[in-house]
């Protein structure tokens, strides 16, 4: 399980950082070997529109890695959509 807390908000930079910085502290790990992750929204404040097609991107790509499920902790409803919008046609198990 990878458990990660987003705090305030996210442009385009932004996601690509973090997709990078997650990237790297998982390269520690055997691949396949994280299935589930927990992502705490409670501190989220928002992301631009430009960076919806990275964070995309990005999500679609966790399945190829191995992830089964992902959980949204507290979600904002604008969050929730964001997020609904993100996932769609991807068949992953996402749960708010």
């Amino acid at each position: 399980v990878i458990y990660i807390k987003l705090i305030g908000c996210f442009n385009r930079e932004g996601v690509m950082a973090f997709a990078t910085e997650v990237q790297a502290e998982l390269a520690a790990f055997a691949p396949n070997t994280i299935e589930f992750a927990a992502i705490n929204l409670a501190d989220f404040e928002l992301a631009t529109a430009d960076s919806l097609a990275v964070a995309k991107e990005y999500f679609h790509a966790v399945k190829s890695r191995g992830y089964k499920r992902v959980d949204y902790i507290q979600p904002s409803l604008i969050a929730k959509n964001l997020l609904e919008h993100i996932w769609r046609g991807s068949d992953m198990s996402v749960h708010f």
